[in-house]
């Protein structure tokens, strides 16, 4: 009986020494994602209080995104389900859903890039190999260039 009851003895102190040691870790793993997440507020903070201060500091009228799309969907009656069908064709909504994260190119000449399972932006064939010198016109008359409404009747 005596025997067993020093094998317990030594088996619980092993058991207690090590989940001491697992707890002194965790502790600092703690301590490290707490001053992490101190350091984040305070990130945080400097870009708000930054951004408040440049709109304090500006008279210029700021219309957010939220606010153009509003005004193309009812003041234009643009279709955005349409538009986000258009955006992402259903062949390559199969192929986005298997890879992942990535920039997939359409046979529209643009190209998505996703992350996370979200589409994050449009990339034309210009923005990706931008010309090396911009082309100088010989002519003195300015180009046409149709209006907002037009292009999105052209669109719609």
């Amino acid at each position: 009986m005596k025997n067993l009851n020093t094998t317990k003895i030594k088996s619980l102190s092993t058991q207690i020494e090590k989940f001491k040691l697992e707890l002194s870790v965790k502790e600092n793993q703690l301590r490290l994602m707490q001053e992490e997440y101190k350091g984040k507020q305070e990130h945080l903070k400097r870009l708000t209080d930054e951004l408040e201060a440049l709109k304090q500091s500006s008279s210029e009228l700021i219309i957010s995104e939220h606010a153009i799309l509003r005004y193309l969907e009812r003041v234009y009656k643009l279709d955005l389900e349409k538009l986000s069908q258009e955006i992402v064709p259903q062949t390559l909504k199969t192929t986005i859903k298997e890879l992942g994260n990535g920039e997939y190119h359409t046979n529209e000449g643009y190209s998505l890039k996703v992350q996370d399972n979200v589409v994050v932006t449009i990339l034309d064939e210009e923005m990706k190999h931008p010309p090396k010198k911009p082309l100088k016109s010989k002519s003195k008359k300015p180009n046409y260039e149709p209006s907002l409404k037009e292009q999105l009747e052209d669109i719609a």
